[in-house]
């Protein structure tokens, strides 16, 4: 409870601080804490899904409404339409989860629990792997972990549920499309910390490449260039602690730097500062998540219903 309070008050005080003035402070309240009910009175939507493209993405109850649009958003500008996989942090009952199904036919949620057994049950995991994805609290390790091991189709997509995308991703669709000439695309960032094994990081090339510059807020990548055994030796030679924050991230740094992958234009699949005309996505971190609920969802949903 403590977390939450303090949460909340560092929201309204960057609310106030970066002159989020009251036209601002409705929106706010509407979409942080009515999402649920929200999320309720949304018609379904309904597209044939694709067989050789996913979507998948970590998520929290507490996220739903945010995460709706995420996924309406990509949906609406892409035109593509895939089996779409939400990994739930173990925060998701099966009501929730019922509710978020029924408001798009091509989505499935899989539940924390039902994950955790049927990862459990294959017999080539590893005891660095096992530490790490079993022995360990942190729950963004499951967007390298479970996506990985639970995906099935050609061509996976990660995306995080704080992206809302604003205009046409044509380097998306090409991907998708099999027009890119990349075996695999990640958003770029700064430069994350992370650390291997110094034979494993000369192995492929990961530093030398810019692996470490990825942002794993949104990543392609044709799943049949991978094998659980890639993954596997990851955790062998990772030299981050298992409550890292880059713990995933380093992860797909590893698994890309093993393939011809490239970057989403930087000006274009906008991180930081504040959405463009002609910017593609707009990604809502959390130091600036009050502006999401202030003005972000609603600046979506206002571009997709008119």
């Amino acid at each position: 409870m403590y977390k939450r309070i303090k949460l909340e008050l560092f929201y309204l005080k960057e609310l106030w601080r970066y002159g989020y003035g009251p036209s601002f402070w409705w929106p706010y309240f509407k979409n942080r804490f009515l999402g649920s009910f929200l999320v309720q009175t949304l018609r379904p939507e309904y597209c044939r899904p694709r067989e050789d493209f996913a979507l998948h993405i970590l998520s929290q109850k507490q996220a739903l409404w945010m995460l709706v649009w995420a996924i309406k958003s990509f949906q609406y500008y892409s035109g593509l339409c895939p089996q779409i996989v939400i990994h739930d942090d173990g925060t998701f009952n099966r009501q929730t989860a019922q509710l978020l199904e029924s408001k798009f036919n091509n989505l499935k949620v899989i539940l924390r629990e039902e994950a955790d057994k049927r990862i459990w049950t294959r017999t080539d995991l590893t005891e660095s792997f096992k530490r790490y994805r079993y022995q360990t609290k942190n729950n963004i390790l499951l967007k390298l972990t479970d996506v990985f091991l639970l995906s099935q189709a050609e061509k996976i997509m990660v995306l995080d549920n704080d992206i809302f995308f604003l205009n046409k991703p044509q380097e998306i669709i090409d991907f998708v499309e099999g027009r890119s000439g990349f075996d695999a695309l990640a958003t770029e960032g700064g430069q994350t910390s992370i650390k291997f094994k110094k034979d494993y990081a000369a192995k492929y090339k990961i530093f030398e490449k810019r692996a470490d510059f990825m942002n794993t807020g949104i990543l392609l990548f044709k799943k049949t260039l991978f094998k659980p055994a890639n993954l596997f030796e990851y955790f062998d030679n990772t030299l981050l602690d298992p409550q890292a924050y880059f713990i995933e991230a380093a992860g797909y740094n590893a698994l890309f730097a093993r393939c011809h992958f490239g970057f989403l234009p930087k000006d274009k699949y906008r991180i930081k500062g504040q959405p463009e005309k002609d910017d593609i996505i707009k990604h809502f971190t959390k130091p600036r998540r009050h502006e999401l609920y202030a003005y972000g969802i609603d600046l979506v949903r206002k571009k997709i219903n008119s």
